[in-house]
This record gives C-alpha cells, sequence and structure tokens, in this order.
C-alpha cells in the first residue's frame, strides 16, 4: 500500500552488487588495474564482449559497472571504478604447480595484450593450502628473492608474504597460506590484499603531479613576497593599481594550479583512507624475521602523500 521511491531496489542491491569472491585453496589469482578515460570505456565494453564471445558466455550487460563470470578454467571478475577498471582471474591450481604458474596462463595473450586502458597495478597472488608453512626457499623462488614484508593475518589463521617489487614479467608477487580458511574468508581475505596494493598505487598517482607544481608555487610564494613590500612602500594610488592588477593576475595563476589538482590531490587522500581501513581489517600481528605489511606501507607511503 505504501508508495515506493524508483530507486528503493536499486539501492538495496548495491549494497550487494559487488560481492568477495570464493577461492578453494590451493589457487592463482592474478589481478590487473587500468587507468582508463571516457573514450576507452566504449572499447572496453567490446573487449569484454569479445572474451565471453571466445567462451560461448553473454557479456555484461549495458551499463554494467561489474561482472562476474567463469570461462572454461578460471573464473573472471571485472568491475569498473571512477578512474580505472579492474580485471581479477582466479584459478583453481594443483599443489605441485601452485608457484610455477598464474591465473592469467590460461587467458588468450592476444586478448590480454588489447585491454584499453594505461596498466597501473599488476598482481600474481599464489594462495596456498598445505597443513604446513611452505618452505623459506620455496616462498623466495616464487618472489624472485627474499620476502621483504610479511605476517599473521586475519587473527593468525594465514600468512602473508611478498617484496612490493616488480619481478621480471611485470608483476609484483604475493604469497598467501591460508590452510585454516573457508573459501569465503580466503576471497575476503584476498580481496582485501589486492584492494591494498591497488589503493596504495592509486595514491601516488599525485606524487609526479606534486613534484612538477612545486617549483611554481616557490616561484609565486617569491613574487607574492615582492609584491606585498612594493604595497607598502608605494603611496602613489597610479602604482598601486599597477600592483594589484599584478596580485590579481598571480591569483588566477594560482586558482589555474588548483583546479588542474584538486581532483588527482582529492582521489589521493581518498584512496590513502582506504588503504588505511584494509590495512586495520586485515588484523595483521608480526612474525619474526619479516617486516609487518601495515609498518612497510605506512613508512613508505604516508611521507608521499
Amino acid at each position: 500500500m505504501l508508495r515506493e521511491h524508483p530507486l528503493r531496489t536499486e539501492i538495496y542491491e548495491e549494497l550487494h552488487s559487488r560481492p568477495p569472491p570464493l577461492i578453494e585453496t590451493p589457487s592463482v589469482v592474478s589481478h590487473l588495474a587500468l587507468h582508463i578515460d571516457e573514450r576507452e570505456r566504449v572499447t572496453e565494453s567490446r573487449h569484454l564482449a569479445d572474451l565471453c564471445a571466445r567462451f560461448g558466455t553473454r557479456p555484461p550487460e549495458r551499463g554494467a559497472s561489474c561482472f562476474y563470470r567463469t570461462l572454461g578454467h578460471f573464473e573472471l571478475r571485472w568491475e569498473r571504478h571512477t578512474e580505472f577498471s579492474s580485471y581479477t582471474f582466479i584459478q583453481r591450481a594443483e599443489k605441485e604447480r601452485l608457484w610455477a604458474r598464474t591465473a592469467l596462463d590460461s587467458v588468450p595473450s592476444a586478448w590480454l595484450d588489447g585491454i584499453p586502458g594505461q596498466t597501473v597495478v599488476g598482481l600474481h597472488l599464489a594462495v596456498s593450502a598445505s597443513p604446513e608453512l611452505p618452505e623459506p626457499a620455496v616462498i623466495e623462488r616464487y618472489l624472485e628473492g627474499s620476502p621483504g614484508f610479511g605476517g599473521a593475518v586475519r587473527q593468525g589463521s594465514a600468512r602473508l608474504y611478498g617484496t612490493f617489487r616488480l619481478c621480471k614479467d611485470g608483476f609484483a608477487r604475493i604469497a598467501l597460506h591460508a590452510s585454516e580458511l573457508t573459501p569465503l574468508q580466503a576471497g575476503r581475505l584476498a580481496q582485501r590484499i589486492i584492494e591494498i596494493e591497488t589503493y596504495r598505487l592509486m595514491a601516488l598517482l599525485a606524487l609526479p603531479i606534486a613534484r612538477q607544481v612545486t617549483p611554481a608555487l616557490a616561484q609565486m610564494e617569491e613574487e607574492l613576497a615582492l609584491l606585498n613590500q612594493r604595497l607598502t612602500l608605494d603611496s602613489d594610488e597610479r602604482g598601486q593599481q599597477a600592483l594589484l592588477g599584478e596580485l590579481s593576475n598571480l591569483a588566477a595563476r594560482v586558482e589555474r594550479l588548483r583546479s588542474d589538482t584538486n581532483y588527482r590531490f582529492a582521489a589521493t587522500r581518498a584512496y590513502y583512507g582506504l588503504v588505511e581501513e584494509r590495512l586495520v581489517e586485515i588484523d595483521e600481528t608480526k612474525v619474526p624475521g619479516l617486516q609487518p605489511v601495515g609498518v612497510f606501507v605506512r613508512r613508505r607511503l604516508a611521507p608521499g602523500v
């Protein structure tokens, strides 16, 4: 009998539109996040439809912001965000081959090469489930070097190892030992780890811009100081009018810089807040011999932000 708001159903379903994945262990996960502009959005839709056609399944609906589908031997999870799109590929792996393959091995290479956008994040995640912790030598080979960070996460029920460096294939790598977790718990934890990697890199996109505008700002500060000195010394009305014109010009230049950088800097603050939230959510405790993920990220990311 009550009149419904036309968006009522849509906003109810929004909370359930992007559920975490279910990850059976052992599995391999590959994640891509690509910065994409509006012109590439149309190409992106066609590209997704092409992949679906290769595996004989329906493409995402027009205007969809997420798409989850099993294609052959892997699951694809595509999500559209404000300024980037993410692709997560999940595949079960044999215990013997867990550390020697990635989820991208089953994705057509020609299709991968044509994904629209510029890659910001490339991450491989190996999720093991053996009763014992992986041998240090196995982890070292997988990460192409000694693990630089890690810890016990999710109240000690899983272990995390990584380096925060790009490997030879251009992807970062993280090893996750999750023998005590259900598929839903493993999926949620993997999602949090992926989000930490994605949002920390997206946050730092503003750093080159900040470095670029710093000299211009320094020059403007010098100009402003000189103008203020001249204003106090020059009592002539015509001279003061000319100085006020120069001040107005300086204010316009400052405002132009502000408008050019405001979105990027605001995005950095938002992404950094998400990184902080995800670090709390993984509930990390220190493991002897490894630097905790949270300590590493905060020490390296906070100064840049």
